[in-house]
């Protein structure tokens, strides 16, 4: 059966209104408009066209009710969050595996990687280490114990991704999906570190551009 005929096929069992977002996403992919709507800049220059943020950007439980609530589960948490400080994390709830955030190859514009594999191997298993989803851990371990080490290593492991990934290059760029995933447990984790003395002004201003260019790529494929 042809794509055509597949088409047509969907149109009819689900009603038009229902393929016409993906058709449309289609289209914009095909023709070159989301590349264009999405051109590669730096985080800095994203930084530009948003005002200042404060943390937290989401409410925190208070730091006693908070311990209380983790007082039976509390080993578990920090033994966790020691081994992603030892770049080991639990992808899929599975064993723990080495963090990959750099992939190490040339990256295409978003648009060239939207398959469902990146050099042979399944896309899922190059997108969970940078849904971010572990770094809440952290946070939470943070806030637990108040040692600076576990806010030392999520902004160590933020910049991390910010040099090796920039705005709309690579494959944790190609569904705005999982830069939405990505967006939450950034913005969520770093407000639980707020009051760390590794939570600077200039860590700030560079999570505003991350940020702002998450939000632009999300954007770009919602209409």
């Amino acid at each position: 059966m042809t794509k055509l005929s597949l088409i047509f096929k969907a149109a009819r069992q689900l009603g038009w209104s229902e393929i016409g977002p993906y058709l449309r996403y289609r289209i914009q992919l095909a023709s070159g408009i989301l590349r264009w709507r999405t051109r590669p800049v730096s985080y800095l220059e994203a930084a530009e066209d948003v005002g200042e943020i404060h943390l937290p950007l989401f409410p925190i439980p208070e730091k006693g009710k908070y311990r209380r609530l983790l007082a039976g589960d509390s080993g578990l948490l920090l033994n966790e969050a020691d081994e992603i400080i030892s770049r080991q994390v639990h992808l899929f709830g599975g064993e723990p595996v080495p963090l990959r955030l750099a992939l190490g190859d040339e990256l295409k514009h978003w648009t060239r990687h939207t398959g469902g594999q990146h050099l042979g191997e399944d896309i899922k298993l190059v997108w969970e280490p940078a849904r971010f989803g572990w770094a809440t851990v952290l946070g939470r371990a943070y806030l637990l114990s108040g040692d600076e080490t576990y806010a030392a290593s999520f902004w160590m492991y933020v910049e991390e991704f910010q040099h090796a990934n920039p705005p709309n290059l690579g494959p944790q760029w190609a569904s705005g999906q999982e830069v939405a995933l990505r967006l939450m447990a950034l913005a969520f984790s770093a407000g639980l570190i707020a009051d760390s003395a590794y939570t600077t002004p200039e860590r700030i201003n560079l999570l505003r551009g991350v940020i702002a260019a998450h939000a632009d790529r999300i954007a770009a494929t919602l209409d």
